[in-house]
């Protein structure tokens, strides 16, 4: 229930409702890809201005995951077209909710990464400060 729910959120797509014109199908899903593609520069982009090891390593970690969803919603934003064309709406609809799952996915990603990836250094920086090492004595 809570994943239909963000996933109409995300969508516009109400479970049950109306479904979503293939136009709005076409610009939603250029619009989630364009965000995504924001997204994955931006945690790139602070990754690499990110002297810490352990954070960059984090923040690689999401990009990279989000960089495989980047790729999985263009293959459906295709083939949401390609079954819009062939009159395969139960197809074309399949297709377009992947994009709105990788956009959901996306996000949370990003949110994972600006949370995580923070608190993994300030661990660190704690363990350090407090003499710990990452070995734990025998």
């Amino acid at each position: 229930m809570i994943l239909a729910l963000m996933l109409s959120q995300a969508t516009g797509v109400v479970e049950g409702g109306n479904q979503t014109s293939a136009i709005d199908k076409t610009v939603f899903s250029i619009d989630a890809i364009d965000e995504m593609r924001d997204t994955l520069e931006d945690l790139r982009a602070l990754r690499d201005a990110t002297p810490d090891t352990l954070r960059s390593t984090c923040l690689d970690t999401k990009a990279q995951r989000i960089q495989d969803l980047v790729d999985q919603a263009e293959q459906a934003s295709v083939a949401t077209v390609d079954a819009i064309a062939a009159g395969e709406e139960a197809r074309a609809e399949h297709e377009f909710r992947k994009v709105g799952v990788a956009l959901m996915r996306t996000r949370q990603l990003s949110e994972e990464a600006q949370l995580q990836c923070a608190v993994s250094v300030q661990q660190e920086e704690a363990a350090v400060q407090l003499g710990w090492s990452g070995v734990q004595p025998d």
